[in-house]
C-alpha cells in the first residue's frame, strides 16, 4: 500500500489584519524619531545661545578686569565698535551693586544685553558683577529687574575683582 501523502502549501505574505499593525508601528517609531529630533535641534540652539552668553560675558569680564575696574570703562573703544549700542534703561542699583551701564551684543540674530555693576569693597579693591541676559523667545529686556522672570529671559553672572 502506497500512501499518498498531501502537501501543504504554505503561503509566505502578510495578511489583510496584519498590515495596518505594521503600518502603525511604522508610524509611532517615525513620530518618535521626529519629536526626537525636534527637541534635540531645540537643545542645541539653548546651548549654543548659553556658550554665546557665556563668551560675551567672560569678555566682557575679563576686559573691564583688564582696566581695573575703572568707572570709565567704555567697551566700544576696549572691544571695538561691534559692541556699540544704544544703553539700556537700567535702575542706579541692582542687588547690593551699582550699575555702571547696560549694552546691548547682537550674536546670531540674538540680543544678548551685558549689565555692568560694581561695589567698592575697600579702598583699594573692587567688585566687577556682570550679568548677561537673553530671551531665546525674542522678548525685549527694559530694564535690569527684567533678568529676574525666568519664564521669559535666561540669565548668569559672572563677577570678579579688581585692585583700582
Amino acid at each position: 500500500m502506497t500512501r499518498k501523502t498531501k502537501k501543504r502549501r504554505f503561503r509566505r505574505g502578510f495578511t489583510l489584519v496584519e498590515i495596518p499593525y505594521a503600518i502603525l508601528i511604522l508610524l509611532i517609531a517615525i513620530i518618535g524619531t521626529s519629536k526626537y529630533r525636534y527637541y534635540t535641534t531645540l537643545d542645541v540652539k539653548k546651548a549654543d545661545m548659553q556658550t554665546t552668553a557665556t563668551r560675551i560675558g567672560l569678555l566682557f569680564c575679563e576686559n573691564w578686569r583688564g582696566v581695573k575696574g575703572s568707572l570709565t570703562y567704555d567697551p566700544t573703544v576696549c572691544l571695538g565698535s561691534e559692541f556699540a549700542s544704544t544703553p539700556i534703561s537700567c535702575p542706579s542699583s541692582f542687588k547690593e551693586f551699582n550699575l555702571l551701564q547696560g549694552r546691548t551684543v547682537v550674536s546670531n540674530g540674538t540680543n544678548y544685553h551685558v549689565f555692568l555693576l560694581f561695589k567698592d569693597i575697600s579702598s583699594s579693591l573692587r567688585a566687577l558683577n556682570i550679568i548677561v541676559a537673553w530671551s531665546p523667545q525674542g522678548y525685549q529686556i527694559t530694564t535690569i529687574t527684567d533678568t529676574t522672570d525666568s519664564n521669559k529671559f535666561r540669565s548668569f553672572e559672572l563677577t570678579t575683582y579688581a585692585t583700582h
